[in-house]
């Protein structure tokens, strides 16, 4: 059950992620203290399968 509960939270939150490449730019400038443009292109190496 605890399993399922966590699977659930992070595709959530991968898909929130995926939605907007410029709100993951400002995220990382914000949590790192970085300067990346905000028009940065964004890759996702997702390590595990997606369902």
């Amino acid at each position: 059950m605890t399993t399922t509960i966590y699977q659930i939270y992070d595709k959530i939150f991968k898909k929130i992620l995926t939605l907007s490449a410029t709100a993951v730019v400002n995220l990382i400038n914000g949590l790192f203290g970085t300067n990346y443009p905000p028009g940065s292109t964004v890759d996702y190496n997702w390590t595990e399968a997606d369902d």
